[in-house]
């Protein structure tokens, strides 16, 4: 099924390259990409985009996040979300993330895309 997915990669993620990687590997898997926009979160828009983890948002994490450039990247194709969970899983184990500094970040479903993206994108 055709969809729209959000991929985002996280302030270390950028640093680490992952970006140039993460785009190869997307248009790569016969995706496109819609829109590339750097993104810089504030408290509470991470709050927001990570509902279903409140519990596991502690000061520390929130601030890895808060106030760095990310890089969202809009992305429409066949099991779009389904190819870029993929994406992300690889690219987290070759580049060797701890857990908590992961890189990367994309959507589980299209209705989650759509969420996140309206979250990151407020004009």
């Amino acid at each position: 099924m055709r969809e729209t997915g959000l991929f985002l990669i996280k302030p270390d993620g950028l640093l680490l390259g992952e970006d140039r990687e993460a785009i190869s590997r997307i248009k790569d898997s016969g995706l496109e990409i819609t829109r590339q926009a750097p993104v810089t979160f504030t408290p509470d828009t991470v709050r927001e985009f990570y509902t279903e983890k409140q519990d596991e948002l502690s000061q520390y994490w929130v601030g890895y996040l808060v106030y760095r450039v990310s890089m969202a990247l809009v992305v429409v194709g066949e099991d779009a979300c389904q190819k870029l969970a993929e994406i992300k899983r690889d690219i987290r184990h070759e580049f060797q993330h701890d857990g908590f500094y992961t890189g990367t970040h994309s959507s589980d479903t299209a209705e989650d895309a759509e969420r996140e993206m309206r979250i990151i994108f407020k004009s």
